[in-house]
């Protein structure tokens, strides 16, 4: 077998042997594999010497005055769960065996020992203290990373979300970013090319939903001079904007289909042209999209191309619901207070543990984005210093309005009061259209100009039960 015993400085190996003859052949043996060893002729010395020495492996023998090998064992494993102890013998009985295994030996060994078999198992001893010193050194870089990010949370699922963005932002890889709305889809987009060697470069988000059909080829390409009606000059398109970055598709499954095979073949080829133009213009972006749909079931709905799709999930992540890593709420909620007193300039609002607690065990069907917003709403409503639970249980009880949200509305930045602005509107509008139609599925879709599926999927998404 190849040796893997240490060129560079390396932990030593301490012996446990009441017989210093014994010590010192086990010595010899181990000095040959380039080990540095100590060795005690007291048992009741092991600890201290492990607390002085710091060793990788402890090799004892079985039957010593004062204490037994297995006693050494049980003190050493209970004092320093993660150190390899190997038992050596000369009276090898299937029961200390077992005894010894079962307190965690590392490996039992029986005397006379020959220089083949003890260098066999210090061997293995050094390849598995090897693997461990690697793992953990992986470990704290992982963790490392996982603190430099601006996602909040501690859960394993956010956690898991965490690791898979710092596993594909080294990779050129397409991703797809699957989670229900308000999830952070975006912020997980935006983590994944800041933390790539893109950052620095541009981040141009593609809101599927709110670019009009008519206009999305333009807002993507960029269109030549009297490409069309209107176009009075040179328009530079979203991808030839993010040149160097990163384009982040949101809800792709909201694009038509028309627009899905231009895009398709834009990311098949790498190449695109301005509407109106002749030069061929290189795709210069990582692409990175989004959907709060199974994408496999948008596939089989027809809202997504099946080659598109298989273009776009070279590699998919997922964003859990809030439901899900209820114990990051306190942190979350701690985050966006914070947030807001530095952007009001006010001081920081308390909120007291049963307010807290309430929060916690709502069900969140908004996820994040909603939390975020009731935290806001909050803020800017209570007059206390602390935010009680009867604010908490008012906020829920009260179904915002556009009216009763002003304020909140009016103290977010533009794009998110939009948001939320259109979110309100859509209900109350789905609420009266199914009224009116005395929630007549088929002649409300016809009403509102759509089809029944995306009425469906909007009462769905509002949490509007039909009758």
């Amino acid at each position: 077998m190849a040796s893997t015993a240490p060129t560079k400085p390396w932990p030593p190996i301490l012996l446990v042997d009441d017989s210093p003859e014994d010590a010192k052949t086990l010595e010899l043996i181990l000095r040959r594999q380039s080990h540095t060893c100590f060795a005690v002729n007291d048992p009741r010395q092991a600890a201290a010497a492990v607390e002085k020495h710091h060793p990788f492996l402890v090799i004892s023998d079985l039957h010593m005055p004062f204490m037994s090998g297995l006693d050494v064992l049980g003190e050493l494993r209970g004092k320093f769960p993660t150190l390899m102890v190997m038992i050596i013998t000369g009276d090898a009985t299937i029961e200390s065996a077992v005894a010894a295994m079962q307190l965690g030996a590392l490996d039992y060994l029986r005397k006379p020992l020959s220089v083949q078999e003890v260098s066999i198992r210090v061997e293995r001893a050094v390849e598995r203290y090897a693997l461990s010193v690697e793992n953990r050194e992986l470990r704290g870089k992982l963790d490392d990373r996982r603190r430099k990010t601006s996602i909040v949370g501690q859960s394993p699922a956010i956690l898991r979300t965490i690791d898979s963005i710092n596993l594909v932002a080294a990779s050129d890889a397409n991703v797809m970013i699957c989670g229900e709305s308000g999830t952070g889809k975006e912020l997980v987009a935006r983590e994944i090319h800041e933390k790539s060697d893109r950052a620095g470069k541009p981040f141009v988000a593609v809101d599927c939903v709110s670019m009009p059909d008519q206009l999305i080829t333009s807002e993507l390409f960029g269109h030549e001079k009297g490409a069309f009606t209107g176009a009075n000059e040179e328009r530079v398109g979203l991808l030839e904007m993010g040149s160097g970055g990163t384009a982040f598709f949101d809800e792709i499954t909201e694009l038509g289909m028309d627009i899905q095979a231009k895009l398709l073949r834009v990311l098949q080829e790498r190449q695109f042209r301005r509407v109106g133009g002749r030069k061929l213009l290189d795709l210069e972006v990582r692409v990175l999209s989004a959907t709060n749909r199974d994408p496999q079931k948008a596939v089989q709905d027809s809202v997504l191309r099946q080659d598109l799709y298989y273009r776009l999930n070279v590699i998919p992540i997922q964003v859990p619901p809030l439901r899900e890593r209820r114990d990051d709420i306190p942190l979350l909620v701690d985050h966006f207070l914070h947030a807001l007193s530095e952007r009001h300039h006010r001081p920081m609002k308390q909120i007291v543990p049963a307010a807290l607690e309430r929060l916690r065990h709502h069900h969140w069907p908004g996820n994040v984005r909603e939390l975020q917003n009731t935290v806001h709403r909050l803020f800017v409503m209570s007059a206390a210093e602390a935010i009680e639970e009867a604010d908490v249980q008012a906020a829920m009880e009260t179904q915002p309005t556009t009216t009763q949200d002003s304020t909140a509305l009016f103290s977010l930045p533009l794009k998110e009061a939009k948001r939320q602005w259109a979110k309100q509107f859509e209900r109350e509008y789905l609420l009266q259209l199914l009224e009116a139609h005395h929630h007549a599925i088929g002649r409300a879709a016809d009403a509102a100009g759509v089809n029944r599926k995306t009425l469906s999927r909007l009462t769905d998404e509002h949490g509007i039960r039909l009758p």
